[in-house]
């Protein structure tokens, strides 16, 4: 028994011993591992070491510098990828809910490098974008600016912004959807004026122009739009309507302009219909209001003490170009240098109802014979329709 005990106990050692032997081999057998802990990147064919993850982030999850702040020059905006913190934007995420807001700036112009677009010297410019946008309660006033805010763009708001000394004080052109209120433009040459490609749905509201030394206010190529409730004062000319249709003209304040208050041009379309309606025009050095347009209303103005006539429906020299089928309706028109309401050759097929015409020819202006220079009303084309109108005095050649 005691024999068997011993021989188990030779068998136990040995085998002890065998498996240290195949322990030790395999020690000494492993790969040698660089001490930087770098991977033996080295094809052997026949290796099964795990390799590293690879742990690159994605695009998507890159770490970005943050955006340079604004430098307080000139803010030019070509592209909605442009609307930046670097470009002024304070807020918003360019949404219908949720506009980019560019806010409380005093433009810089002394920054503005003209080697570059839009090559002009601009205050601010927004250019081929299609997102919402606010630019509100910024100044550019520098005298040699060319235009003091600039836009070609779509869904756009200027709101309290002040602009001075600049050649034109906010101009667009090809603009759709853009509102202008409450703006201040004053000193400029053409305060508010449009562009040479046609702009739809634009409103110009309750801004004031003053002291300009062309067009306070020159409604140009705008089509569907309005002008409401501006004050116009001190300009060389109120109010030009050019080459627009569909658009309402109303409630406006023109006063104290050097030439004509509002002057209604033609459209180049067949029907121009537009409207002028309750705005306060008076004391302007030429006539209140000029009409070469047709198809047009003009009522409820009260037009006051002008230097020349008080409105004007007339045919533009060397054209073919008249202001006919017009209705001129419930009008006040008194104390104009010139005659009240005024019809010139070739305006036909206009209707002249309801107006207030009187005290016109306030200077009371003679010629040799004792006969008025000016009328109350003045009328040298036939197939016009008067209706219900007040006045003193009348003049008709209509052959």
């Amino acid at each position: 028994m005691i024999e068997l005990k011993t021989r188990t106990l030779v068998l136990i050692l040995i085998l002890v011993v065998a498996l240290g032997g195949i322990g030790a081999v395999q020690y000494f057998n492993q790969p040698d591992i660089p001490d930087d802990n770098t991977q033996d990147t080295t094809d052997t064919g026949t290796s099964t070491e795990p390799t590293t993850p690879d742990i690159t982030p994605t695009e998507d999850e890159t770490t970005t510098e943050p955006a340079e702040p604004y430098d307080g020059g000139p803010i030019i905006i070509q592209g909605n990828a442009a609307f930046t913190t670097t470009n002024g934007v304070v807020s918003g995420s360019g949404t219908e809910a949720d506009p980019y807001i560019i806010e409380g700036w005093d433009i810089d112009l002394s920054k503005c490098d003209t080697s570059v677009w839009p090559y002009i010297r601009v205050g601010i410019a927004v250019y081929d974008t299609t997102a919402y946008y606010v630019i509100r309660d910024c100044q550019v006033d520098d005298d040699e600016t060319h235009v003091g805010i600039y836009l070609q763009s779509t869904s756009g708001v200027v709101e309290d912004c002040y602009v001075a000394n600049s050649y034109t004080g906010i101009s667009m052109t090809d603009v759709y959807d853009v509102t202008l209120i409450g703006n201040t433009v004053e000193s400029c040459e053409d305060g508010i004026g449009g562009g040479s490609r046609s702009s739809v749905n634009v409103n110009i509201l309750n801004n004031t122009i003053t002291d300009c030394t062309d067009f306070g206010l020159d409604f140009f190529n705008l089509h569907r739009s309005t002008a409401i409730g501006n004050i116009i004062q001190g300009c060389n000319m109120g109010m030009r309507i050019d080459t627009s249709t569909n658009s309402t003209i109303s409630a406006n304040s023109i006063t104290g302009n050097t030439y004509e208050g509002i002057d209604l041009s033609y459209s180049g379309w067949e029907k121009d219909l537009n409207t002028l309606s309750f705005n306060a025009v008076s004391n302007n050095g030429g006539t209140g209001i000029s009409v070469y347009g047709s198809f047009c209303t003009i009522t409820g103005n009260t037009v006051v003490g002008n230097g020349e006539m008080g409105i004007r429906v007339d045919f533009i020299g060397l054209t073919d170009v008249s202001g006919c089928d017009n209705l001129i309706s419930g009008n006040i028109v008194s104390g104009n240098i010139g005659s009240g309401i005024y019809v010139g050759y070739n305006c036909v097929r206009n209707t002249l109802s309801y107006n207030i015409c009187t005290g016109n020819n306030a200077n009371n202006e003679q010629y040799f014979d004792g006969t008025p220079k000016a009328y109350d009303l003045e009328l040298w084309a036939s197939q016009n329709t008067l209706q219900e109108n007040t006045y003193g005095t009348i003049y008709v050649d209509a052959p």
